[in-house]
């Protein structure tokens, strides 16, 4: 009985900790870039960039407007719920800033008033403690 036989293989070069950037063979469209352990492709013209050429076209955002009207139904449909409890906070994350604007201006305002009023004396009193 013959044992088969193991072709000899050279372990692969290490390679240099720089990055390396090569155009992918197969596809004109793509490039490949390793870096470290990783691969990544990318696509050299993608069918919709945020080139600042293509930044006011509108016709491609027009075409992306069904997408995105599936994606937010489909992240609804997960927890509607909770989509609409994020929601809110992003609302009240716009609507706070203002408000304690406000609500600082009229305390300000007060003490503005106080201090300015000599006639007035402005004090505190503490409350019992019954």
């Amino acid at each position: 009985m013959s044992l088969p036989k193991v072709s000899e293989q050279t372990p692969p070069e290490p390679k240099s900790s720089k990055d390396s950037v090569s155009p992918d063979q197969s596809s004109t469209q793509t490039e490949t870039q390793t870096r470290g352990i990783w691969k990544i492709v990318t696509l050299k013209d993608a069918f919709f960039s945020l080139k600042p050429s293509r930044w006011f076209d509108l016709d491609n955002y027009a075409i992306l407007l069904p997408s995105l009207r599936r994606f937010a139904w489909d992240i609804y449909s997960l927890d509607p719920l909770l989509v609409l409890f994020h929601l809110a906070v992003r609302a009240w994350k716009g609507i706070e800033p203002g408000i304690t604007i406000y609500f600082t201006s009229q305390l300000l305002s007060a003490v503005e008033f106080c201090l300015s009023s000599a006639s007035t004396v402005f004090t505190v009193t503490p409350l019992p403690l019954d």
